[in-house]
């Protein structure tokens, strides 16, 4: 079993190094039209991944930097940290595209200007950020400010390069000689983390010719020359990630407190020079925090004749759910400047702070992770690396959430060989609880964790147990220690099953399905105290009979399960026994197939999912009258894989069978779709809510 939160440096620098040169370098011709679409495509995925970089670095508050070995190479790795940065992961381009490389910013003759290594970091000092792994590579440092420094690249305007060309191979020394024939891309990168990819290779902005000599910095602008100076027009401006759903306000944008939102500039200007753009903010808690403090350069966008600029806004601390804040952009040039307000109304609306955590894996169900966003599937943060051989399962938040606990592991035979693990929300501190086995079906709904966040339960087979299941308690710091099961009225307990365990919102009482696996032939709703290991059985029944899935009501007043694919409901006291009798709701008139059970955040409102057509259903139960007076709805939904309701209780989040993550409002039962671009969501998502 393994589940890794990082790899050792050696391992990683000799996977991501394929030759290291940081000096003189060459290229010389492979055969450039076998490959000619890979240029485009590796430079499109090396694009994708610095802009991931820098999300990740504002998002998590954390510098993350690139690091390449050498001047030229087919992969990278990934480095971040606080104030030790530590190798996160490492990708390798060499299978992908092997007919391509990409090279820094190294080529062309001329001056260019030195890195400013800590200009407009946001208070990030990268000649303090060490050590580094290995300081002789090159690094593409994004501050938590969004804004790019590097150790010692030269800079062609204000930009860092990256060259990025079909058919072609390093050989130190040669010469450099590329063609159009060869493709060549170049990714410009500026200081205030604008990101742009030109075709052809650009020193400051001449392109090679068909002779194949390199060129230079130097140049004319990449805009229009020639025309008079006029003020900047036709402004246009946007932002992402765009929101599934807006509020009832005229809000265009919405963001969390802790998140942020990218602000996006086009702008027509005649002028032979590039704009200069600057946004301001206003609202009852401040400004908030841009990712520069003063104006920036515009970028040339060659393809759509355009200039264009990306800044990120984050909302001042503190900032209270509803909130307003009006965004206005002012693009300026020599001949004066133009302003312009966000939206036609009021701009950016505060949404609380809610959390929903899923599995993520790549499109070939592979690279399995844990990551969390917020409701409009924005502010996508990955707190666990991927992994090409586990699956993960059914990531839990912890009740402050602060931490996630989820299982990882493989089939081997009929069961489900997993590892419990626990992470805290930012990603740090990754650590095993417990290496168990079960049927993949008893972790649908994951681990379930106590009142406080100190400790978690759940069911766990060994394979000395001869197949029986036993119910275990952890802390949240990796010290297992088994919940003794006394009494089983002398028999052993290697003959029963232990399931389905639920945690009391507020007390240490630990619910779950109990099973005999030989005869007598019973199921019971079992209660144990923690840790005592008091017990006591809510319902039992004989031959014939398992009863499943039990689940606390939001005030421990109820517990809801499902025997025969039938809901029930039972009445407990402060102790969690039964008052009353237990109720059973009418499911079978409908035709209703009742599992995974889940209260709301009232004692009424119940959840259940039916595997038969994989939909979803919503019931009012009406207290312990008449159970024909309950209150049934279908949720529009499809091909439900896992589900959990909001905090609030108004809607429910689910994963699909097709890698979707979607969001039902039980208000007019309708469903929008909130999975991040590249994301496969796997298994039951959980939503957490202060």
């Amino acid at each position: 079993m393994r589940c890794r939160r990082g790899f050792s440096l050696v391992e990683l620098v000799l996977a991501a190094m394929l030759t290291i040169v940081v000096g003189g370098f060459g290229l010389y011709s492979l055969s450039g039209g076998r490959a000619s679409a890979e240029s485009l495509a590796l430079t499109e995925e090396i694009l994708e991944e610095l802009r991931a970089a820098r999300q990740q670095a504002i998002s998590r508050q954390v510098p993350v930097a690139l690091a390449f070995p050498g001047a030229q190479s087919q992969s990278f790795y990934q480095v971040e940290g606080l104030s030790v940065p530590r190798v996160t992961r490492s990708v390798d381009y060499s299978r992908t595209y092997p007919s391509a490389c990409f090279f820094l910013g190294l080529w062309g003759t001329g001056s260019t200007e030195p890195s400013p290594m800590n200009a407009g970091t946001g208070g990030f000092r990268l000649d303090q950020w060490t050590p580094l792994p290995r300081p002789e590579d090159r690094y593409i440092v994004f501050t938590p400010a969004g804004t790019v420094t590097s150790n010692g690249l030269p800079m062609f305007g204000g930009e860092y390069r990256l060259l990025v060309s079909d058919g072609v191979q390093f050989v130190p020394g040669s010469p450099v000689r590329l063609t159009k024939a060869h493709k060549a891309h170049t990714i410009a990168i500026s200081q205030t983390g604008a990101m742009t990819a030109l075709p052809g290779v650009y020193g400051g902005p001449e392109v090679l010719d068909e002779s194949g000599l390199a060129t230079g910095p130097g140049g004319t602008s990449l805009a229009a020359q020639g025309a008079p100076n006029e003020l900047p027009d036709e402004l246009v401006l946007t932002v992402q990630p765009t929101p599934n759903q807006v509020s009832d306000s005229s809000a265009v944008a919405i963001v969390p407190p802790e998140g942020y939102i990218s602000l996006m500039t086009q702008a027509r200007d005649k002028s032979g020079a590039g704009p200069m753009v600057s946004w301001e903010a206003d609202g009852p808690g401040g400004k908030g925090r841009f990712s520069s403090d003063k104006p920036t350069s515009m970028e040339w966008d060659a393809d759509k004749k355009v200039w264009t600029s990306r800044w990120n806004w984050s909302p001042p601390r503190g900032a209270a759910d509803g909130e307003v804040y009006s965004l206005t952009c002012k693009v300026e040039n020599s001949n004066g400047a133009v302003k312009k307000k966000l939206g036609a109304g009021v701009s950016v609306q505060m949404v609380p702070s809610h959390r929903i955590a899923a599995i993520a894996a790549d499109k070939l169900w592979e690279n399995f992770h844990v990551a969390w966003m917020n409701p409009e599937g924005t502010n996508l943060v990955e707190v666990t690396l991927p992994d090409r051989v586990l699956e993960h399962l059914t990531p839990v938040w912890s009740p402050n959430g602060d931490k996630l606990a989820f299982y990882s592991g493989k089939m081997v035979g009929d069961s489900f060989e997993a590892t419990l693990y626990i992470v805290n929300q930012d990603g740090s501190n990754l650590r095993k609880l417990f290496t168990c086995k079960g049927d993949l079906n008893e972790y649908m709904f994951g681990p379930s964790f106590s009142p406080d966040g100190a400790h978690v339960t759940f069911s766990a087979y060994r394979d000395s147990w001869k197949g029986a299941s036993r119910v275990f308690v952890c802390d949240t710091y990796g010290t297992p220690s088994p919940l003794k099961l006394t009494d089983e009225s002398g028999i052993d307990h290697l003959d029963y099953e232990h399931l389905d365990v639920a945690w009391h919102p507020s007390k240490n009482l630990i619910a779950f399905a109990r099973h005999s696996k030989g005869s007598p032939n019973e199921s019971s709703i079992r209660v144990v105290k923690y840790p005592e290991g008091t017990w006591h059985d809510i319902v039992s029944a004989g031959v014939g009979s398992r009863y499943n899935e039990p689940h606390w009501a939001r005030g421990g007043n109820k517990l809801i399960f499902v025997r025969d694919k039938r809901l029930f409901v039972a009445a407990v006291d402060g102790d969690g026994r039964l008052v009353g009798t237990v109720k059973e709701s009418a499911t079978r008139p409908l035709g209703v197939n009742a599992e995974a059970p889940r209260f709301a955040n009232t004692d009424n409102r119940v959840a259940v999912l039916d595997y038969s057509n994989d939909k979803l259903w919503v019931v009012e139960l009406n207290d312990f009258d008449d159970e024909n007076d309950d209150v049934w709805k279908q949720l529009n939904t499809s091909d439900v894989e896992g589900y959990n309701w909001s905090d609030d209780g108004t809607e429910i989040v689910y994963a699909s069978f097709n890698g979707g993550i979607f969001v039902v409002d039980l208000a007019d039962n309708t469903r929008k779709n909130v999975t991040p671009k590249n994301f496969q969501a796997w298994h039951t998502p959980s939503w957490w809510a202060p």
